[in-house]
């Protein structure tokens, strides 16, 4: 899965000029690969792909949070998602795929520098932020 991962963002984004998202849909089990998972970010972030991954078992439910994580995107468990009353799956992970945005902030701050970024909306927020590398 993280060669093919790999594999999608060096090659699959290179005339796309919008946002640049891969759904990952998996049962959730890792297989032998030959790049890392940090290989992946590097990729993701380099290309600015957010991955989504969407899986049924949780074998590999820490990889694919830290992926979601590291690259801006959100996991989904199916079956948590079904334990909770979530009868449409589907509908949800395009909501939150719809609902994201990026926001890039250019300038001169080091990484040990401090920024506030403040958004007045009555909905919760889900916020990551990336230092790039």
């Amino acid at each position: 899965m993280l060669d093919a991962l790999y594999a999608a963002i060096d090659g699959g984004f290179q005339n796309s000029p919008f946002r640049r998202v891969i759904l990952l849909l998996t049962t959730g089990v890792e297989g032998y690969s030959k790049v890392t998972e940090r290989d992946v970010i590097r990729m993701a972030r380099r290309n600015q792909v957010s991955i989504y991954p969407a899986y049924a078992m949780g074998m590999e439910r820490s990889l694919f949070e830290l992926l979601a994580r590291q690259t801006g995107g959100a996991s989904f468990n199916l079956r948590d998602m079904k334990k909770a009353g979530d009868a449409q799956p589907g509908a949800r992970i395009f909501d939150v795929l719809r609902a994201h945005y990026t926001l890039s902030v250019s300038g001169n701050l080091g990484l040990g520098d401090k920024l506030r970024v403040e958004v007045k909306l009555p909905d919760k927020l889900q916020v990551s932020a990336m230092a790039v590398e």
